[in-house]
């Protein structure tokens, strides 16, 4: 069974893209730090999928949260949705004295189309980066890894469950501070200040099979804070920072930056990351400071059945209804409300008024089988199949045919039904072919010397014996064979349906 539509989806109980684009959700998540401090997690953060997103019900329209954490959005109904992920740039390093900031690394953005059947959940995740190293004594503290941004589909589970992930940046490693004695500068004593390494940035896209997400996706690790030199005499004395904890989901993001004296910066998580489920995928890098996530519902395919396309065929006077039947098609052409068209099963093909001999169109139905048809497709209608049959009309030298036809099967049926008959008054019976419904008048040349009589509609009048025929007349109603008879005479009537004579007219002797 083969079922197509005119946008080109091929539908087998199965579409050939699991999504595509509908639904408004914009998600911001904000990214605290504290200059001069450890910069860590923030405790609001809780990964919960209680919080339901409201629903979208229109083409076009959208939904809107903000705040830290997970979300579950419920599809309303079947369409294609496109959604788009922005992560967050890494938070820069602490500066002190006279260096400046190391700035983190920059997010990524990361944009996708797929498909989306009502009743399905998408889940929402925002996860903060790894947390920047603390400092030594008066050197500068790494900054946070940014916030990362993903969409899970059938669980919630980000190793198996992840489509489509936005990446944050490193964070920017930690200010550090060198300090010189006066006996080892053998003048006076002075103090350095050294600007940490700049947060890693994301790297490209990234296409997956869902159910294996890739290794180092999601937020980059906070950046190392910086190490603190003391130098007397002859010894110099060093103190590192401590080093910044990995980020991103499951701690599968970028690295922390290493305890060093530069205030190494933590490694950025991987930016566009996305499954083979969606099509029409973007990527690139931002230095936002909002993580969000955007679901627009591009197209609604929520569509019903509107009509059935009427196939026309002809056949000639007096198709058996069997025989009409083995020509109807097995197959309709059915077209929605929304413009699409399928190929649909037909069965149970019906016209009780159809008559071989009535030169008409008859116009069968049948039933279409929506079985295989999307499930946003409906048929709350009930459209159903048509073809017309047109019965094409007898030429008046076809009548005449088809009456010397059935004439001449007449007289071969009857010659052998009354050959062993015997008739009283002697000779054998009368046959006559007369039309159904119609009166008839016939002399015929026999039994002259029969009285008149009549029977079953039918009267035989003898008005001279002996003149050397008889007249024969009546009406009967009844197609088929009629035996009747009078005053000890057969009479054998082969009584026919009369041909359509809506365009012939044909005279009969």
């Amino acid at each position: 069974m083969k079922i197509s539509d005119s946008d080109g989806l091929n539908y087998k109980g199965r579409l050939r893209n699991k999504w595509l684009a509908t639904l408004l959700t914009t998600v911001m998540v904000y990214t605290s730090f504290i200059l001069g401090g450890v910069f860590g997690i923030p405790e609001s953060f809780a990964a919960t999928y209680g919080t339901q997103m409201s629903a979208i019900t229109n083409q076009g329209g959208s939904v809107s949260v903000t705040g830290t954490g997970a979300y579950t959005f419920t599809v309303s109904k079947s369409g294609y949705y496109r959604i788009d992920l922005v992560g967050t740039k890494g938070s820069n390093g602490q500066a002190v004295g006279s260096s400046s900031s190391a700035a983190g690394g920059a997010g990524g953005t990361i944009s996708g189309v797929m498909q989306l059947r009502a009743g399905e959940e998408i889940f929402i995740t925002f996860t903060p980066g790894g947390n920047g190293g603390s400092p030594y004594s008066g050197s500068g503290a790494g900054g946070a890894g940014g916030y990362s941004v993903d969409v899970r589909y059938g669980g919630t589970n980000y190793k198996t469950n992840a489509i489509l992930v936005a990446a944050g940046g490193g964070g920017g490693g930690g200010g550090y501070k060198i300090e010189y004695t006066a006996a080892y500068t053998g003048s006076s004593a002075r103090t350095d200040y050294y600007t940490g390494s700049q947060g890693g940035s994301v790297s490209g896209y990234t296409s997956f099979t869902h159910g294996s997400v890739p290794a180092d996706i999601g937020a980059g690790g906070g950046g190392a804070g910086g190490g603190s030199y003391t130098y007397r005499s002859s010894t110099n004395l060093s103190y590192n920072g401590n080093a910044g904890t990995v980020g991103g989901p499951d701690s599968n993001g970028g690295a922390g930056g290493a305890a060093s004296t530069a205030g190494y910066a933590g490694s950025a998580g991987k930016n566009g990351v996305a499954s083979a489920l969606f099509t029409n995928i973007s990527s690139g890098t931002t230095t936002e400071t909002v993580a969000s996530c955007t679901i627009t519902m591009t197209e609604d395919l929520t569509d019903t059945l509107s009509s059935a396309v009427a196939e026309t065929i002809e056949v000639t006077y007096n198709t058996s209804l069997s025989d009409v039947m083995s020509l109807l098609p097995s197959v309709a052409t059915v077209q929605s409300a929304k413009g699409r068209t399928y190929q649909l099963p037909v069965s149970g093909w019906s016209c009780p008024t159809y008559k071989g001999t009535s030169a008409i169109t008859h116009v069968f139905t049948g039933t279409i089988n929506t079985s295989g048809l999307p499930a946003y497709v409906s048929n709350p209608l009930g459209v159903t199949a048509k073809c017309n049959v047109k019965v094409v009309s007898l030429t008046e030298s076809d009548a005449q045919a088809l009456v010397a036809q059935a004439i001449l099967e007449a007289g071969r049926e009857m010659a052998s039904a009354m050959s062993s008959m015997s008739v009283s008054g002697g000779g054998s019976a009368v046959r006559l072919t007369v039309i159904a419904g119609k009166p008839f008048t016939e002399q015929v040349v026999q039994w002259d010397d029969m009285e008149s009589g009549n029977k079953s509609g039918v009267t035989v009048t003898n008005q001279v014996l002996g003149d050397g025929y008889i007249v024969v007349s009546g009406t009967l109603t009844q197609a088929g064979w009629s035996n009747i008879i009078i005053n000890g005479r057969m009479f054998c009537f082969k009584v026919i349906d009369e041909p359509d004579s809506a365009n012939v007219t044909a005279t009969f002797h």
